[in-house]
């Protein structure tokens, strides 16, 4: 392996299996060749609307989230140039489109197109300081200012909001912020689904209700301190002596540390505030009279859209797998983030509109928050969290959950080097049938002994800056799951696909894809789903996810990479240019029979293809 990583592979042990490889269960395919269309070609070749109805493209994620939504959204803008407005509905937040000098969490992804009129719906929870935030990063980076002229952005006056409460509880009660954003997602909802919230509506002409159901907010949260024993080890016993200790200007505890680097300065002032709730209205009502936004019925307004015979899209947040409504697995948003979720949350009227349903893919794909682990990850998903060292540089304890702490180590060429080192190795634990969580790995300058899949997730994460917009630490990317793909098309199985991120594959050598499942455990309890043995195909009912994990290994084929998108030995883009045969080969396998509509090919490139 040269002398910057060194690998002692080890044997998966009889009795702890981790997977198999195997092509037996790759399931059929057509081998399809693909070429590069015009957009406007691919709008009429994927999308045809009756007579009498207006287009409205929907939007969703395929996966765990983190597939790039809000470039297939605004790549809709190269497909039909008719389309004049966004919606994003039924969210708290996302874990964020990065634009050239902004991030957006909440506003839709077109928010800086001053063609586009852009919503955030009445489902919607809102953070309105991250709001505030958003508007003017967007405004200084567009230098669009006005609006209702070269800026456009409207909120339903009863979207619900998310108080400094809600963001605190994503951290009170738990041993660590790893599962949480906190963004105060799961509160938000809960509140709301109580009428304990206080909505846009309200700091314009409600201010006692505000006031009464912050203070609501605020007796729960003291609730909560006081029975947290490790808060109370630190002194702190309600929210003022909690907001005392996010003022400190080194925060060593690890939780209060990840929500103080997340609240804004207002926020971090409510807590310890003398009257908090008044000077939550105070803020809040500063923010929504400051021309940044307008107030209204969203529901009204896209309705008049589609009335005028204007095509839109229909933002879902989050992903099919996330939406509370799958139930696909425990770690799940609060909010129905499906296409069914977001259309009943729009509320178009549903005999003037034809939608455009697509779902979003991403090669290496991450899984949004969570500790456990995942189909397809072969790891848990705070693997890197535990892991910790000395730096050089600081003396500091460091963690590799944050890839920069790489740079205190190894250079930066280094880094690509060790990335390739390590994926080769870990082929070959595919390939040979060695441990992926017992062979271990050391690289030149680090004192610390990784397992083969903390490293794999390390540098993958480091090589492709798959880092959290939300949480700045690394995500663990994960293989294609076939059978976790068709509890998606059972969801959405009319839905037309965006494969994201394809430039990953260049040069990458073999890679895995997980084509079915093997019980090797109790699956379910006390009734078993399936007996010892049985394998999973795609198609086939599911458990909850953690009970697939934990009583079954994957079987997985290897696939082969490519050089180069396209056939001539390229990665310009070119109408009429054919996709690399291992590219197309890898699409005709993993689209599972869908159309694929386009690939992305790089940070902000979307391509349209076709079959040919």
């Amino acid at each position: 392996m040269g002398k910057l990583v060194s690998v002692n592979f080890q044997p998966m042990s009889e009795s702890s299996l981790e997977f198999r490889v195997s092509d037996r269960f790759l399931p059929p395919f057509e081998r399809k060749r693909f070429e590069v269309i015009s957009p406007e070609e691919a709008n009429e070749l994927y999308f045809h609307v009756p007579e009498g109805r207006t287009l409205v493209y929907l939007i969703t994620g395929a996966q765990r989230g983190d597939e790039a939504k809000g470039k297939a959204a605004k790549g809709v803008r190269e497909l039909n140039r008719d389309v004049k407005w966004c919606i994003t509905d039924e969210n708290t937040h996302n874990a964020g489109k990065q634009e050239n000098g902004f991030s957006l969490h909440l506003l839709p992804p077109t928010v800086a197109d001053p063609n586009i009129h852009n919503y955030v719906g009445h489902k919607a929870r809102v953070n309105l300081f991250i709001t505030r935030k958003e508007i003017l990063d967007v405004q200084e980076a567009t230098g669009n200012r006005t609006l209702g002229e070269d800026f456009h952005l409207m909120i339903d006056r009863h979207a619900t909001l998310v108080t400094p409460m809600n963001r605190a509880d994503d951290i009170v009660g738990k041993p660590n912020a790893m599962g949480s954003t906190c963004q105060g997602a799961t509160m938000s909802s809960a509140y709301a689904a109580m009428k304990k919230a206080p909505t846009i509506e309200d700091v314009l002409y409600d201010k006692a209700s505000f006031v009464s159901q912050v203070n609501f907010q605020i007796t729960e949260l003291n609730d909560r301190i006081q029975r947290d024993e490790g808060l109370a080890s630190l002194g702190i016993t309600d929210m003022k002596t909690f907001g005392y200790a996010l003022t400190v200007g080194d925060v060593h505890d690890g939780r209060l540390r990840a929500l103080k680097l997340r609240l804004s300065p207002d926020e971090i002032t409510f807590f310890s505030h003398e009257n908090p709730a008044e000077y939550l209205h105070a803020r809040h009502l500063e923010i929504v009279e400051g021309g940044l936004f307008t107030i209204g019925d969203t529901q009204k307004a896209v309705n008049a859209h589609v009335g005028r015979g204007e095509p839109g899209v229909i933002e879902c947040v989050q992903s099919v797998l996330l939406s509370s409504d799958v139930r696909y697995s425990k770690n799940r948003t609060s909010a129905a983030t499906h296409a069914h979720g977001s259309i009943g949350s729009v509320g178009l009227t549903p005999s003037q509109v034809e939608y455009g349903r697509i779902l979003v893919f991403k090669f290496g794909n991450t899984s949004v928050g969570g500790n456990e682990s995942t189909m397809a990850g072969l790891i848990r998903q705070d693997a890197l969290h535990s892991l910790s060292t000395t730096s050089p540089i600081s003396g500091k304890k460091v963690s590799f959950e944050y890839t920069s702490t790489l740079d205190d180590f190894v250079q930066k060429d280094a880094i690509e080097e060790a990335f390739h080192q390590v994926n080769q190795a870990y082929n070959t634990a595919l390939r040979e049938g060695y441990s992926l969580c017992h062979s271990k790995v050391k690289i030149a300058g680090i004192y610390t002994e990784f397992s083969l899949s903390e490293a794999k997730a390390l540098l993958t994460s480091a090589k492709w800056t798959e880092i959290g917009v939300t949480s700045k630490r690394a995500r663990i990317c994960r293989m294609d799951d076939l059978v976790q793909d068709c509890v998606v098309y059972d969801v959405e199985p009319e839905s037309i696909q965006v494969r994201n991120a394809v430039d990953r594959g260049i040069g990458f050598g073999n890679f895995g894809i997980v084509t079915a499942y093997e019980v090797t455990g109790q699956y379910g309890s006390p009734k078993q789903k399936y007996p010892v043995g049985h394998i999973i195909k795609p198609g086939d009912e599911l458990l909850t996810e953690h009970q697939t994990v934990k009583a079954c290994i994957p079987l997985i084929s290897i696939l082969k990479s490519w050089s180069h998108i396209y056939a001539d030995g390229t990665n310009n883009a070119e109408v009429g240019k054919r996709l690399d045969p291992h590219l197309s080969f890898y699409l005709s396998v993993v689209s599972a029979g869908h159309d694929v509509m386009g690939i992305g090919t790089g940070p902000r490139e979307l391509v349209f293809i076709r079959e040919i």
